[in-house]
């Protein structure tokens, strides 16, 4: 990437570094970002004399709520009484045995489940189950075309293998257009609300702010509540990614918002604006709370044309990465790597690590835990040494080209470790691959120093890996890693985790998932039988795939919680004969968004159970279950019991 000097505040002239179609780079007369949103390859140098129209516009919008649907649900709510624990515990000693073999290929694609004739947009896609019947259902969103969400109902009965969606869009109100979506209860009745986000690309009339479900799945538009506005001036925020989570540990959902440039409808960049965090209050109102500064010094050091500018938020993924029992924030940030010859860099637009030391205050320890920025990249080069330009260094690392990210325990040990998207070029020697961040562990709270380790694990370097996931595809109890790509020719790639934590990439024909240009996917068990299945938001309007692979025992774990009733932040422990496995309840995460099932299938490979199973709940409450049956799906109730969902 190839950054001109700018003066901050005033107009950059921007175009899209290779869209999703594979067109080639633009000339280096002119900035240059990657996106996945297919741009013009050319912009007309913008007028840069309406100074006046970059300042800052924080006033909330004037948009009217819609009318609410009156709740017309059963008063009594659902039936939380707990089953006999004789169904669901386990006794005696657990028996373990080695998972039954993977068996290829592993997955079976079932797009005839989409409705006949509904042409689905490429872009992004969300888990939630919006009309609260416990099955997980879809929301599809486009990047550049139709971006108004299409809802998709999970009409599958559960252990059917005739799998049908059902297109609800209609029928849930939610038609606007928006960039983003990220659900989560925000008002704490049970069931999932949604905040949209916007941009240039979402036109004028796109709308931005907060939606509450009437939990049947109709959604009101309640405008921002409390959020500030997403323009600067006359031109639009780029808001990159979300993620709803209880930062404070007051039972209510709090948001963090990422943004990129600020862009006009003509599809023209401006400088960034800082991310934005909010309080929630328990009804869907927000409030802003104040980050600290997001400027990198060595950017204004080293040109103080930038004082002040920002970093570019491109995507995000919370977790409590040190075990203190409050959730924290990974932001990968977009930057270019090392410039080529005839370029001095601009940007130190480093990884931020917030670390949630209580009642929101953040602090960046990216550098610290070494996850902040790019240390290697193509044709063997290991370390990023100082630019030298003009008789003027540079110093290094100057950043990363950062998109989606994934949280998850793939050691076994009882830490979370960190898989970090990226996008390389080749005339980039420093911008990075596919980065796996292992984290050392240690005791709750204490500073965790992260590994980087693709190469030793047997990840392969690839031009650009925009979303990688873990997860679990065989029921071993070890985690997978998903990764799905842009440029040319590039197809979607899956490794499976061998018994030594490596990784091994399977072939397409292994696999089952030949496709081009794919697009992220979406983990969720659509027939409810204990593997995971996916729905890709891409090709031909978006593709499902049954999980054929999966053979050993499983636990499906679903969490409601007090408050946040949804239990954002709550962490399951347990044990098996591969060591201790980990998993999150999260609301928002990657690039642009997308959003996993919040019910969590642990692989048990061939034991009889899960042992030691404990639930950490996002207030501190410890919940402990002990030794678990394997094979069962239960839904946990904070402070009244277990249910056993349709034994």
């Amino acid at each position: 990437m190839r950054l001109l000097p700018v003066v901050p505040l005033l107009a950059l002239s921007i175009a899209a570094c290779g869209d999703a179609s594979g067109n080639a780079d633009v000339p280096d007369t002119v900035d240059t970002v990657d996106t996945d949103t297919a741009s013009p390859d050319t912009v007309d140098t913008v007028d840069t004399a309406d100074a006046a129209d970059t300042a800052a516009d924080t006033s909330p919008d004037t948009v009217q709520p819609d009318t609410i649907v009156p709740d017309t649900r059963d008063t009594q709510g659902p039936d939380t009484t707990p089953s006999d624990p004789s169904l669901w515990k386990h006794v005696g000693a657990i028996t373990t045995a080695a998972a039954p073999a993977a068996t290829f290929p592993l997955f079976a694609n079932r797009a005839a489940a989409i409705p006949t004739g509904l042409t689905l947009p490429e872009g992004r896609a969300m888990v939630v189950d919006f009309d609260v019947d416990g099955r997980d259902d879809l929301v599809v969103l486009g990047t550049s075309v139709g971006m108004k969400p299409i809802f998709l109902r999970n009409a599958t009965p559960r252990g059917s293998s005739d799998w049908a969606f059902e297109d609800v869009t209609a029928q849930t109100g939610m038609d606007a257009s928006m960039v983003l979506l990220v659900f989560g209860d925000l008002d704490n009745d049970g069931d999932p609300d949604a905040f949209s986000g916007t941009s240039f690309r979402s036109g004028a009339d796109g709308k931005h702010g907060i939606w509450l479900n009437d939990g049947r799945g109709h959604f009101s538009y309640l405008g921002n509540n409390g959020l500030a506005s997403n323009k600067v001036g006359s031109r639009f925020k780029e808001m990159a990614a979300a993620t709803l989570a209880d930062f404070d540990k007051d039972g209510r959902l709090d948001l963090y918002v990422a943004m990129w440039n600020v862009g006009d409808l003509a599809g023209n960049f401006y400088l960034q604006t800082a991310d934005e965090l909010y309080r929630g209050d328990g009804t869907g109102v927000f409030a802003s709370f104040p980050l600290p500064d997001q400027h990198n010094p060595l950017t204004s050091q080293m040109d103080p044309s930038y004082a002040g500018v920002p970093r570019r938020g491109y995507g995000l993924c919370p977790a409590d990465f040190d075990d203190d029992g409050d959730l924290d924030l990974f932001v990968n940030n977009y930057g270019a790597g090392r410039p080529a010859a005839d370029d001095p860099p601009h940007y130190w637009e480093w990884n931020f690590l917030w670390r949630n030391d209580g009642a929101m205050a953040f602090t960046d320890v990216g550098e610290a835990a070494k996850v902040h920025a790019t240390i290697r990249g193509i044709g063997g080069v290991q370390r990023e040494d100082p630019v030298v330009y003009d008789g003027k260094t540079y110093p290094g690392p100057i950043g990363g080209n950062g998109f989606g990210c994934s949280w998850g325990d793939f050691d076994n040990d009882g830490d979370l470790d960190l898989a970090v998207g990226q996008i390389a070029h080749p005339d980039y020697p420093q911008t990075d691959r596919l980065m796996l961040h292992v984290n050392p562990g240690g005791e709750p709270g204490s500073a965790r120093v992260f590994t980087e380790e693709s190469m030793q694990r047997g990840l392969e370097y690839y031009e650009d890996e925009l979303h990688p996931v873990f997860v679990d595809v065989d029921n071993d109890g070890r985690l997978d890693l998903a990764v799905s790509r842009l440029r040319g020719g590039s197809k979607w790639e899956v490794y499976l985790q061998t018994a030594d934590k490596k990784f091994g990439k399977r072939t397409w024909a292994e696999s089952g998932v030949d496709i081009t240009q794919p697009g992220p996917t979406l983990w969720l068990d659509v027939d409810q039988d204990g593997d995971l299945d996916f729905f890709m938001p891409k090709t031909a309007g978006g593709t499902l795939f049954e999980n054929t692979a999966a053979h050993g025992h499983w636990l499906a774990i679903e969490l409601v919680g007090t408050a946040p009733r949804d239990a954002t932040g709550a962490r399951i422990t347990l044990e098996s004969a591969v060591g201790k496995q980990v998993r999150e309840v999260i609301g928002g995460t990657g690039h642009y968004n997308t959003q996993q099932s919040r019910r969590e299938i642990f692989g048990l490979g061939g034991d009889s159970g899960a042992a030691n199973v404990v639930i950490r709940w996002p207030d501190g409450e410890i919940q402990t279950l002990g030794d678990v049956k394997a094979n069962l799906h239960l839904r946990v109730y904070q402070g009244v019991g277990v249910q056993v969902v349709d034994p």
